[in-house]
């Protein structure tokens, strides 16, 4: 729980180093906007740690150069695996490990080395931990923990997630007179009994990447439109 001096801290105006970082990150067109936003938000400590993923192809040039900018922002850096198909958001490709402390990234590294990664919606161990990691709401863990069975054959006796859990079009109407929140609401599952709550998180990652990387802000919304006009 932050407390309002280290709230008012994060309100400050960047000084020009940090202001460099935030260019840095924002810029670094090899990566899609959802997984730049996912860096700047890691990087202010709003996440500890993310899995990002670099374009199948990429020279190994546009990885060191990653790594480098991960790093000047005092963050921490692995390679983890490369992937054929997209699994939980990430687009195929080389899969790199970020985080702001170095028991996280042991954590998120471990995960992704594991063979069965692909289904760790199965897996409490992995979804409680990728969930504290990715700063989700422990309310949203929860509901989802309810609703995913831990075991093969499980499935006709879950819950529906419709009950515990707001749908993405059930977003984008309660968040018709925010628009520019519902990019950074389908992040993540949110449970029906806290959304209100739950969208504080939301509304703290949005205001944080429109304060400090206002280009990314705008960016991250522009491409989710698109996407959606695509479907």
């Amino acid at each position: 729980m932050k407390t309002p001096d280290s709230v008012g801290q994060q309100k400050r105006e960047l000084n020009a180093e940090e202001h460099k970082i935030a260019t840095s990150l924002e810029s670094f067109q090899h990566l899609e906007p959802k997984d730049r936003v996912f860096l700047v938000l890691v990087w202010k400590g709003l996440k500890t740690a993310t899995a990002v993923s670099l374009e199948l192809g990429m020279p190994e040039s546009v990885l060191r150069d990653l790594k480098e900018r991960v790093e000047k922002a005092g963050m921490l850096f692995n390679e983890g695996p490369v992937l054929n198909i997209r699994i939980r958001g990430s687009r195929p490709g080389k899969i790199c490990l970020v985080a702001n402390n170095q028991k996280d990234l042991d954590l998120i590294s471990h995960f992704w080395s594991r063979p069965d990664y692909g289904n760790h919606e199965r897996d409490p161990e992995i979804y409680w931990e990728m969930g504290r990691m990715s700063g989700l709401p422990q309310t949203a863990i929860e509901a989802y923990d309810k609703i995913y069975p831990k075991t093969v054959g499980a499935y006709r006796d879950r819950i529906k997630p419709q009950v515990l859990m707001v749908s993405e079009d059930e977003k984008i109407e309660r968040l018709k007179d925010e628009p520019d929140l519902i990019p950074f609401a389908t992040l993540f599952y949110m449970s029906r009994v806290n959304f209100n709550s739950e969208m504080e998180i939301v509304r703290k990652w949005a205001e944080e990447i429109k304060k400090i990387t206002p280009a990314l802000y705008r960016l991250f919304i522009n491409d989710f439109i698109k996407y959606r006009d695509r479907i």
